[in-house]
């Protein structure tokens, strides 16, 4: 019965790619194409029976999976094929398959919303802010031995005058994105950051503070790839928990409105203690904190810290230019969307809200090909009225 399954779907695709090299393809038997050939890699356009194998297993198993769609050979190729191509856009992770053709929308997405960019205001201890996505590329200021510089592909990235041993630790900086942007920045000792849309980060210039230790505030969310100091440990507050990591790869979301804050490592170790501290900024040491492994998430709620194995690289796919999700529900991955397109949320019921979805898209397409990619589950439908997105059932 199984082998059965497995020709009928070599011969499906088989035939679907006939059609598509005749241009004769529907909108969702292109998209199961291409989502295919972006999948794999192939030096040729003929497919071998043990690729077509594979690929039918994988779609299969991937819809069987999320979607609970059976696998019925009473099915015709043309059902088939349209519910493969629905299941596999948002299983497998394309971001611009519908739509491509510059086909026309449907009415519901006519208003649409361009994604967000690099931007980020710089406000220096003087009191002096800086529009970085204005600011002209090359140095933008001075701070007590530490040179600002935008680098040609915006990076903010702060430069130490190794003459100059004088730092002054009350030349605090913040930057800061809002909704529909994002920032790279490089600070002193050479840590990378990469900071979200609506977040934000404060530090002394110089990163180093009396103590000894590299301090720095956040809110939102970041991706930090810290530089190694096993003498001036890299310390990161929230407003609700601490991070200390001596160098390593991490991922902190903390965004006001999210219940719980989400450190993920990607490699190193760091570890994570609850807030508040005593007086004097030593830890409560009756609140237990944790230390996580790669490949770890630490998940910090009013009832206190947990650990999960994850896939890190998940945690991260922000910083990579994609939204990924994985049986995720719809609400928080609107609260993602809103955050990067700058729009507001309305739900027509309670209940949409709760339903999950795993996926990957681009950020970078217009929030309609994002909203058409979850639509064509068939699970919700979208509405954009200027920069308010409608979630239907």
């Amino acid at each position: 019965m199984g082998h059965n399954k497995i020709n009928m779907r070599t011969n499906d695709f088989e035939n679907l790619l006939h059609k598509y090299h005749q241009g004769k393809c529907t909108t969702e038997e292109k998209a199961l194409v291409e989502t295919f050939y972006l999948n794999h890699d192939f030096s040729t356009k003929k497919l071998q029976e043990d690729e077509l194998n594979l690929a039918g297993n994988r779609v299969f198993d991937k819809i069987n999976e999320s979607t609970k769609i059976k696998k019925s050979s009473a099915l015709s190729l043309s059902a088939r094929i349209t519910t493969i191509a629905a299941a596999i856009i948002i299983l497998l992770g394309v971001g611009t398959l519908i739509f491509t053709n510059h086909e026309k929308l449907p009415y519901a997405y006519s208003n649409d919303v361009p994604p967000g960019t690099d931007k980020a205001i710089l406000t220096l201890t003087n009191g002096k802010k800086i529009n970085l996505s204005e600011a002209k590329d090359g140095s933008l200021t001075k701070q007590s031995g530490i040179e600002l510089t935008k680098a040609s592909d915006g990076t903010l990235i702060y430069k130490v005058d190794s003459s100059n041993k004088n730092f002054d630790v009350l030349a605090y900086n913040t930057i800061t994105t809002p909704k529909g942007g994002q920032y790279k920045i490089v600070l002193s000792d050479g840590t990378k950051v990469w900071l979200n849309a609506a977040s934000s980060l404060s530090y002394n210039a110089s990163l180093y503070e009396r103590g000894g230790a590299r301090r720095i505030k956040m809110s939102g969310e970041a991706y930090f790839e810290v530089t190694k100091n096993k003498k001036h440990p890299f310390i990161v507050i929230t407003d609700r928990q601490e991070v200390k990591v001596l160098g390593t790869h991490f991922n902190i979301s903390a965004y006001n409105d999210e219940r719980s804050i989400k450190t993920t490592l990607v490699e190193g170790s760091v570890h994570i203690s609850p807030l508040p501290l005593k007086a004097g900024g030593s830890p409560d040491l009756s609140i237990k904190g944790v230390t996580i492994k790669p490949n770890q998430e630490a998940i910090l709620s009013p009832g206190g810290i947990q650990v999960h194995e994850v896939n890190a690289d998940e945690a991260v796919a922000w910083k990579n230019n994609e939204f990924t999700f994985a049986t995720e529900n719809l609400e928080s991955i609107m609260r993602k969307i809103a955050r990067w397109y700058d729009v507001d949320i309305i739900y027509a019921s309670k209940q949409v809200g709760n339903k999950p979805f795993s996926g990957t898209i681009s950020k970078f397409e217009k929030v309609s090909q994002v909203l058409c990619l979850l639509e064509v589950t068939g699970e919700v439908k979208f509405k954009i009225e200027g920069r308010r997105i409608t979630v239907m059932d």
